[in-house]
């Protein structure tokens, strides 16, 4: 059995996964659930002294400074309780924010590192439950449910050692409750596992469901503001709503009788005590301020009960998502070469490449080489595999058959760092983050300074209209850069992968959806970035590829036609008709 198998095997599910992940500050979690132990017997102090002031006014006489010193005690323990209290709440939740950091960065490290297959098959909405509703649930666990697992399970315990050595008859009857309530509450998952599992399972499901199309519906909203539509419009949001409204609904149902019957055998502790109490009473054996400390003390031991419920319960949920959270940082990436090869210049190449989509074949026995240094152009029909081979040079996916090749060597066989640090992209739908102007060029290179981001920028072209931005290159663009348009979030782009400096350079539909105006720029910017560079363009627009060393036409998975723009004009096959509907289209007019 291979190591994968065996990670596979010994992996942790549910609870157990949970408590692995916490074990990471295991030392200041006990201390906190010790903190949290200490808070809840405190707080039952104060009726323990009420007890015995209650004992010392009922049998004459009186010590009054006794007395004094007991309410003086209360107060002190009544202090005391909140201060262990936030120390156990500090220290827990301090624990649970630096796990959560390194857990998210684990997780966006791996995400970065896996295949565009993974993210082509799981919807937007399952990766956001994940990062962040997942994930904030852990916090939930680690900074309360450990430190409140630690205190429910021994502040009840020590109070009941307390009272059996005060009046054994009646803690026992103070104690019969939670069995009880116990026994109704496991009713609940009595049954049939695998269906508790798939209710669990379609829980998530309808949940991630309904992020997905939230995230879509939010996207599409220029759309459905402009047919003057509502939410009731966007049927599938609608529907995901309502199905995860119905889940919640058929859950709670599911569970309300055994419910209804642990929290009514919790609130009728008194049913058990009194009856003891009068009983021992009338008999002579219980003095009244006993009887007192069992209706206060012994009434209330079972308070923590509730909270071990809400963390049993809870603790489903959360032991879900720590599995999606595991089968990500547990899912196959993509891997380094053992023994590391420099490539020995910068020409691109395909030999035989054949690749699928899950079972949809996609590109088949497709072969070409690009010299190091020269512009390589893919035109097409939509759909021919265009993007899909420039996406191919990066291992963004990983071939079914044949090879790809950088200066002679093949691309898996080049650490993957290295990989990415060759090649920069300019795609057709460029991507701002929330952040400053400043910092979307830097994409976070620490070697890099502001001047180095303003050069970038002059030879992208976007310089001056950064400087008009409110705070210049400080601006802080909105989420998706919607205060700059489609064209400059392009010359953005342009001014990171100048900045980057890399040997080569792949152009995806780059002026696909730009104006007269924006286009000009963009090529001027681009003509700046790919000097001296090797260069793949995916092409939408013949006419600014017609100077490329070597134009490759991609039909149907397949190089149909190779040369340059003139040869293939002259040869009258696929891009002669190409070229042909983009003149025609140039001289269209409405009216003509």
């Amino acid at each position: 059995m291979n190591s994968h198998n065996k990670n596979e095997k010994h992996r942790k599910t549910g609870l157990a996964a949970v408590l692995e992940i916490s074990n990471k500050k295991k030392g200041w979690l006990i201390l906190s659930g010790a903190l949290a132990t200490i808070s809840e017997i405190l707080a039952i102090v104060p009726f323990v002294i009420i007890y015995l002031i209650a004992g010392n006014l009922l049998n004459p006489p009186v010590d009054r400074a006794n007395v004094e010193h007991l309410l003086y005690l209360m107060a002190v323990m009544f202090v005391l309780r909140f201060v262990f209290l936030y120390a156990s709440g500090m220290i827990s939740h301090v624990s649970a924010y630096n796990i959560l950091y390194t857990m998210r960065t684990k997780l966006a490290e791996r995400l970065g590192k896996l295949p565009m297959g993974y993210f082509s098959s799981r919807t937007t909405g399952s990766l956001k439950k994940m990062l962040g509703e997942d994930v904030e649930r852990i916090e939930l666990f680690i900074a309360h449910y450990i430190p409140d697992m630690v205190s429910v399970t021994i502040a009840p315990a020590v109070v009941l050692i307390y009272l059996a050595t005060t009046d054994w008859m009646l803690a026992l009857a103070s104690a019969l409750p939670i069995p009880i309530a116990f026994l109704l509450w496991m009713s609940s998952f009595a049954g049939d596992k695998d269906a508790i599992e798939d209710k669990l399972k379609g829980y998530h499901r309808t949940q991630e469901e309904m992020n997905g199309t939230i995230v879509e519906y939010i996207h599409g909203m220029p759309v459905v503001k402009a047919f003057n539509q509502s939410v009731y419009s966007f049927d599938r949001f609608k529907r995901s709503v309502d199905e995860y409204k119905e889940y919640c609904i058929q859950w709670t149902k599911a569970f309300k009788g055994t419910w209804a019957g642990f929290t009514t055998a919790l609130s009728a502790s008194l049913l058990f005590i009194l009856p003891v109490g009068l009983w021992k009473f009338s008999e002579g054996t219980l003095g009244i301020d006993t009887f007192i400390l069992f209706l206060i003390v012994g009434a209330g031991v079972v308070r923590p009960i509730y909270k071990a419920a809400t963390i049993f319960s809870t603790t489903k949920l959360i032991s879900g998502g720590v599995e999606r959270i595991n089968s990500v940082l547990n899912e196959k990436e993509i891997a380094d070469p053992p023994d590391s090869a420099v490539p020995e210049d910068n020409s691109v190449e395909f030999d035989g490449v054949t690749f699928s989509y899950d079972k949809t074949e996609v590109l088949r026995d497709v072969t070409f080489r690009a010299e190091g240094g020269s512009v390589t152009a893919l035109v097409g029909p939509s759909g021919a595999g265009k993007s899909t081979i420039a996406q191919l040079i990066p291992r963004l996916w990983d071939t079914d058959a044949g090879s790809i090749k950088i200066g002679g060597t093949d691309v898996r066989n080049i650490p993957y760092k290295d990989l990415m640090n060759m090649i920069a992209f300019v795609f057709q739908d460029a991507f701002v983050f929330s952040d400053t102007v400043e910092e979307n060029i830097l994409m976070g290179n620490k070697s890099k300074t502001r001047d180095d981001a303003i050069a970038a920028a002059k030879a992208a072209q976007i310089h001056e209209t950064i400087e008009s931005l409110p705070m210049g290159y400080d601006t802080v663009l909105g989420d998706g850069g919607h205060n700059l348009s489609g064209g400059e979030k392009q010359r953005i782009s342009i001014a990171r992968a100048i900045l980057k400096d890399a040997p080569i350079i792949i152009l995806d539909e780059a002026t696909a959806f730009s104006d007269p105006d924006n286009e000009s720029r963009i090529q001027e910017a681009i003509g700046g970035l790919v000097t001296g560079k090797t260069v793949i363009v995916v092409a939408h627009r013949l006419s600014t590829i017609k100077d490329a060393d070597q134009i490759l036409v991609v039909d149907r998975g397949q190089i149909a036609e190779k040369g340059t723009h003139e040869d293939l004009v002259a040869a009258g096959g696929i891009y002669r008709r190409m070229w042909e509907s983009h003149t025609s289209a140039q001289e269209w007019t409405i009216g003509a």
